[in-house]
């Protein structure tokens, strides 16, 4: 298995996909701070979850950010 850093698995969402975010005490949240940190690059994201545990800085995301 390969380690790869938070902004490199990222890098490998394209416009258009469809992302889960795992819940509860499993929320990835270095990989969702790398996800948002790309905000600016990636367009019509559709973002899946159910009960996520701590910050959630994409749900303020709009397609105006």
């Amino acid at each position: 298995m390969q380690v790869v850093t938070a902004r490199e698995a990222i890098n490998t969402i394209k416009n258009g996909n469809r992302v889960f975010i795992h819940g509860a005490a499993m929320t990835p949240a270095p990989l969702v701070n790398a996800l948002v940190e790309r905000k600016q690059e990636l367009h019509d994201i559709e973002i899946i979850h159910l009960h996520t545990e701590g910050q959630a800085p994409y749900a303020s995301l709009t397609t105006d950010n």
